[in-house]
């Protein structure tokens, strides 16, 4: 591969009403990241950062030096590292955080040379490392030119770089000899002059689509872009009518940790002029629907050259990938997404496991009973809901957000609160989930 791009200009930050040229300061966080890797021991690289030079310099020295790396959300609390401790080996540990305890890594195999592992909730919503290559990298990138006709990709970035959908706008862009322009916040876009941004792809989830619609001030900036990728969860129909009706160039699209983003996704075209338009897949993507129903829906199993390696530290063990989302194709082999096949909520384009959350707020002690799962919203999605059965008189919504603190991630933190004097239950314990739906909507 050919690294010589880091010593030209290449990556732009807004900053102070302007883009400021991070090439220079990156690339020699490179090379600083590099001179460590030769001083240290041959362990894999656990990093864990929020300064967009570091993050950016230490998955680059990695990649040149094919070192492994295991890229950890900054957000993780304890919950979070209790997962992580069963599954990593020892780590060099780079992080720009302080105050950092993390727990001993000393339980699984050794990564392979050259691994990237990108965590993800995949279909469970258990911490997982996606394991990649240089290779599957590639093989995305290549997919993403086929499947929009492009060569080179510039980027304008706002999504967490921790996210694949943060950390393959700047691959792209960089091996396709594209421009990246980061944001600090996606509010920023409203900041933007439209002329400084044209040609760029932008990746937003619904949330912030919507916010920014609403705002109208990034409207004319949303407008000049080449594409803006939508997607991290289901979009609701008055959102794509409003983004319809300004005549964004939107491009709804389906893709996952496991593939390295997209795998599908609705032309810009096909949006502008068929509401009801199927996602198409990508040319090198094989799609199958197993055990479909009369309606033709059923789970979806993929296959691409960009899929991933494995579940780290485990192997796929057979082609494909069964996903745990639910889908159909029509006779031109287009996509209809039917939903999920399990409790997992998509709030914000973040994966909850209910059960997690639930396990969380039984270990405080202040309920006897408690049911998460999520509700529709025309902002997030989803919320995460918890509808619980007090331990006694002084457990309040509020006694139980600051239990939770520190224990979850905020995007976990339930953000409707329901109490109840008992849960319906069967005789076995398991919760009756209709009755339990019923009494949800009894309570709101």
């Amino acid at each position: 591969m050919d690294w010589s791009r880091l010593n030209s200009a290449w990556i732009w930050q807004w900053k102070d009403g302007a883009w400021s040229d991070l090439s220079p300061v990156l690339a020699r966080m490179a090379a600083n990241q590099l001179d460590k890797l030769q001083a240290t021991p041959d362990l894999p690289i656990l990093l864990q950062a929020q300064d967009p030079i570091f993050y950016l310099g230490s998955v680059f020295a990695a990649l040149i030096s094919k070192r492994p790396i295991f890229i950890a959300n900054p957000a993780w609390q304890t919950q979070e590292w209790k997962q992580v401790e069963q599954l990593l080996s020892p780590v060099t540990i780079w992080t720009d955080l302080v105050n950092l305890d993390l727990p001993s890594f000393d339980q699984a195999p050794r990564p392979k040379p050259g691994w990237i592992m990108i965590p993800t909730g995949g279909s469970s919503g258990q911490i997982q490392f996606a394991i990649h290559t240089q290779e599957t990298m590639l093989a995305a990138i290549k997919s993403f030119q086929m499947g929009y006709g492009l060569n080179v990709i510039d980027s304008l970035n706002c999504l967490p770089l921790h996210h694949v959908s943060g950390l393959m706008p700047i691959l792209r862009s960089f091996f396709t000899g594209g421009t990246v322009k980061l944001l600090p916040d996606w509010r920023t876009i409203t900041q933007l002059p439209p002329d400084s941004i044209q040609n760029h792809i932008l990746s937003l989830v619904p949330r912030q689509l919507q916010a920014l619609l609403d705002s109208g001030q990034a409207i004319p900036t949303l407008q000049a872009l080449q594409v803006i990728l939508l997607g991290g969860g289901p979009s609701w129909q008055t959102l794509l009518e409003q983004a319809r009706s300004q005549n964004l160039p939107l491009s709804p699209c389906y893709g996952m940790t496991e593939t390295l983003g997209l795998i599908a996704r609705i032309p810009v075209v096909e949006f502008q002029e068929t509401p009801t338009a199927a996602y198409q897949v990508l040319p090198d993507v094989s799609l199958d629907i197993l055990t479909p129903d009369p309606a033709g829906i059923g789970t979806i199993k993929l296959q691409t050259p960009a899929l991933m390696v494995g579940y780290y530290p485990e192997r796929l063990t057979t082609p494909g990938l069964i996903t745990g989302d639910l889908g159909s194709l029509n006779g031109n082999q287009q996509l209809t997404l039917q939903g999920r096949q399990q409790r997992l909520i998509i709030t914000g384009g973040e994966k909850v496991q209910p059960e997690e959350v639930e396990v969380v707020i039984q270990n405080t002690g202040l309920v006897e009973d408690v049911y998460v799962f999520g509700q529709a919203d025309a902002t997030w999605g989803e919320i995460v809901t918890a509808m619980y059965v007090p331990a006694g008189p002084g457990v309040t919504e509020a006694v139980l957000k600051a239990a939770l603190a520190g224990q979850l991630s905020r995007y976990k933190h339930p953000q409707q609160w329901q109490a109840v004097t008992k849960l319906p239950r069967t005789p076995q314990g398991k919760l009756r989930y209709e009755q339990a739906q019923g009494l949800a909507k009894m309570s709101c």
